[in-house]
């Protein structure tokens, strides 16, 4: 016969923990070794969900986007995404930041002499890995207020590279300028993923035929930080 002592001991185990103040990180960690088999440290782990969110959205959108099958996509335990990024909503931000940061270090590079037609090649190369990223950009107001917030900041710096200025600077004719380009490239991206076509000088030619007739924009490489 179990003895009623060794029958409750899991439970007062339980008991004890909470009461010598372990932290809930501490269980998080645990939670990840069994489930995971190994143990990473906070950086990798967080590194790890991030990925795997990316490679949900890509297969399923927003639509399919949850902690739990963020979880799942990265075989860890169920609380640890919540542990990291606190909801869904702050891990989608987490992901769309992450996309946009390699957008803008194409768009917006102090480097001299890479053309137009590199850098929008360099960004179709992005929007081919990250479909997904490209339907938050468009849809962001719809999406969540800090995820919409992230989407005008990046397009503030974009605005400011294709000026050569800072958004401070502008006049209402210049940021409207600035708007209008960032959305015409925006616009025509859109339809090219519609077509589901792979032909990637359409686009080129598209864009640059149509930057040619502002000449101040096709020559700016400049990044204003």
């Amino acid at each position: 016969m179990v003895s009623t002592t060794t029958r409750l001991a899991p439970d007062t185990l339980y008991c004890n923990r909470l009461q010598s103040g372990l932290d809930i990180t501490a269980m998080n960690t645990e939670s990840e070794t069994k489930t995971s088999g190994r143990r990473l440290p906070p950086e990798e782990r967080r590194a790890e969900i991030l990925r795997a969110a990316k490679q949900l959205l890509d297969r399923e959108g927003v639509q399919g986007f949850s902690l739990e099958a963020v979880a799942r996509e990265a075989g860890v335990a169920a609380s640890l995404p919540r542990h990291y990024f606190g909801s869904s909503i702050e891990l989608l931000a987490a992901a769309t930041i992450d996309a946009i940061q390699e957008v803008e270090h194409i768009l917006r590079s102090r480097k001299k002499g890479i053309s137009l037609k590199t850098r929008i090649t360099s960004y179709l190369e992005v929007v081919r890995r990250y479909p997904w990223a490209h339907r938050v950009w468009m849809r962001s107001g719809e999406i969540h207020p800090s995820v919409d917030e992230i989407v005008q900041r990046s397009r503030k710096r974009i605005g400011e590279a294709i000026m050569g200025r800072s958004w401070d600077t502008m006049t209402d004719k210049e940021r409207l300028q600035a708007r209008g380009c960032t959305g015409f490239v925006e616009a025509i991206v859109s339809e090219w993923i519609e077509m589901e076509t792979q032909d990637v000088d359409l686009i080129l030619d598209t864009v640059t035929d149509w930057f040619s007739h502002v000449p101040k924009m096709e020559d700016s490489a400049a990044v204003v930080t």
